[in-house]
């Protein structure tokens, strides 16, 4: 009889993760439990959600995929974001790198950049946008259908924003006619209407209040409020809109732009 080797039983097994009534590993780790881009989430959860593993944020939102697991938004997704919390996506760097750079204040023209405070008192840059269907919905504190447009603004928005589509708040003036907005005002005006859309000083000596001037230099703008503007997603200035009333044809423009 031939002598019995344990090497040779060794050889002989498996490679395979044993565990001891304690779950110890004995050091083996499971590859699809790894996390090789460091985003929270294992390989085999990424294989399910269909979210890249060597990418922390697959869809490029500034969310990495397992804070939007988290948060229950689409890593997939990157119109689907952490709505109302002042953390806005930022897709700056593709619009510079598509070399979007508007020069011109007419309909058909790339709109250019501007930088802004929001109701969160951070500065946001137009560009940063880059990829949706924007409106830009210059209004004021004084103007009732102002106000009516922004009571239906935050429903109006929900219906297509994981879409693509972006409104932006841009207060000119105050309640008082001064040209005048504080932070306190854009806060109030976000708040009373629950608007977690982008709210933005547009009043005296700011970039938005330049740009209505622009506008309205142009002939784009006629002196009207609310005066709204359609950006499509290179930020080309796709139409301009006077009054309020408008969201039915504003929302079919948005729909051929979106694709829907």
């Amino acid at each position: 009889m031939r002598p019995f080797h344990l090497a040779s039983l060794l050889v002989a097994l498996p490679l395979a993760a044993c565990t001891d009534k304690a779950g110890d590993t004995g050091g083996f780790i499971d590859p699809g439990l790894v996390d090789e881009d460091g985003d929270g989430l294992d390989l085999n959860t990424e294989s399910e959600l269909g979210t890249d593993p060597t990418l922390a944020d697959t869809d490029g939102d500034g969310w990495s995929d397992g804070e939007e697991v988290d948060l229950g938004t689409d890593p997939l997704n990157r119109f689907s974001w952490d709505y109302g919390s002042g953390r806005w996506p930022d897709f700056s760097a593709e619009a510079e790198a598509a070399g979007v750079a508007g020069t011109a204040w007419d309909t058909d023209e790339v709109f250019p950049d501007f930088t802004a405070t929001d109701q969160f008192e951070q500065e946001i840059h137009l560009y940063q946008f880059y990829g949706y269907v924007i409106l830009i919905d210059f209004s004021a504190g004084w103007c009732g259908p102002c106000r009516d447009v922004a009571e239906g603004a935050e429903e109006w928005w929900e219906e297509y924003r994981e879409d693509g589509f972006l409104i932006i708040h841009a207060i000119i003036d105050n309640n008082f006619g001064t040209g005048n907005v504080s932070e306190t005002f854009i806060q109030g005006w976000a708040e009373q209407y629950d608007l977690e859309f982008p709210v933005v000083m547009a009043g005296n000596d700011t970039e938005p209040n330049d740009a209505y001037l622009e506008l309205y230099n142009s002939g784009v703008n006629e002196g009207y409020i609310p005066f709204m503007i359609l950006l499509d997603q290179d930020m080309t200035l796709v139409r301009a809109y006077s009054g309020s009333g408008l969201e039915s044809s504003i929302s079919r423009k948005v729909e051929n732009l979106l694709g829907l």
